[in-house]
C-alpha cells in the first residue's frame, strides 16, 4: 500500500484502484464500476473479481485490492456487513 497515494498500479501483487462510494469497507468483494479504475462492493447479479484491502473514506479514495484470479496467499473475505434475520 506504499504506492497506494501516488498512483493506480500493482504493488505487490496488489492492484490499486479507486473506490466508487464513500462506504467501501475492507475485505469484501468488489468489481468493476464505471471503467477499469474504479471498484464498488460486488452486488449478487455480478461476478466478483477482487477483495478489497482497505476501508474507502471517500469517494475517489485509491484503496488496494486483491484479485480472485492470482491469489498468492489466503484471502480474508467478509461475506456481509449486516445479516438479515
Amino acid at each position: 500500500m506504499a504506492n497506494a497515494h501516488n498512483a493506480v498500479g500493482v504493488h505487490e501483487g496488489m492492484l490499486t484502484k479507486r473506490s466508487k462510494t464513500d462506504d467501501l469497507q475492507a475485505y469484501c468483494l468488489v468489481c468493476f464500476d464505471g471503467d477499469a479504475n474504479h471498484v464498488k462492493i460486488c452486488p449478487k447479479t455480478e461476478i466478483p473479481w477482487g477483495v478489497s484491502q482497505y476501508n474507502a473514506e471517500v469517494k475517489d479514495d485509491l484503496i488496494c485490492v486483491q484479485p480472485l484470479s492470482s491469489c498468492a496467499r489466503t484471502a480474508k473475505i467478509r461475506i456481509a456487513s449486516k445479516v438479515k434475520a
